[in-house]
């Protein structure tokens, strides 16, 4: 009998590991790692898929992995990340939601990098930058984030710094 019923936990227990996808990914807000974020994406055809971040992987369901590899190629996926920021002395906590485009191939390429940085201190002003298999997302200024030369060097400060011997001027590598 015991060894039934190990047999029956082994067999549930693999069940359930199978039947998530791990996908590698680093995520990074204002420099730091968090531990987990919640990911909700909207595809264009209006379907809603949710998966979570923990330290280094997405962990998607395979029904929702499924329905993401049988999205088109050129379809773009609207994000939506959920961050909760836990803060020492008493527990508490505060939630930020940050939002972006991204392309199917980038979010399952399997080595992802998605960088969020943060303008103020509510984190109302951010921005998204990601990068992963073969597609590098394109550097977009707004007046909101300030000056235009410290707001690149803030969004690209993750990135190994080469110089070029042309002024010495800093050229961020991905």
């Amino acid at each position: 009998m015991k060894k039934l019923s190990l047999f029956v936990f082994v067999v549930m227990f693999a069940n359930m590991v199978l039947a998530q996808k791990i996908v590698p990914a680093i995520f990074v807000v204002d420099g730091m790692l968090p531990e987990s974020i919640g990911f909700t994406c909207v595809t264009s055809s209006g379907d809603t898929l949710s998966f979570s971040y923990f330290r280094s992987h997405f962990q998607i369901e395979s029904l929702t992995y499924q329905k993401l590899r049988n999205l088109p190629d050129t379809a773009a996926i609207n994000i939506t990340m959920i961050y909760t920021e836990w803060y020492e002395g008493p527990p508490h906590k505060k939630t930020y939601e940050f939002k972006c485009d991204m392309w199917k191939e980038v979010l399952l390429s399997g080595n992802v990098l998605i960088s969020v940085t943060t303008f103020d201190s509510e984190k109302t002003i951010y921005y998204v930058d990601y990068s992963g298999g073969l597609w590098v997302k394109k550097y977009e200024y707004d007046k909101r984030f300030g000056n235009r030369k410290k707001a690149f060097q803030r969004v690209h400060a993750i990135y190994p710094k080469r110089y070029t011997s042309k002024k010495n001027v800093i050229i961020y590598s991905r």
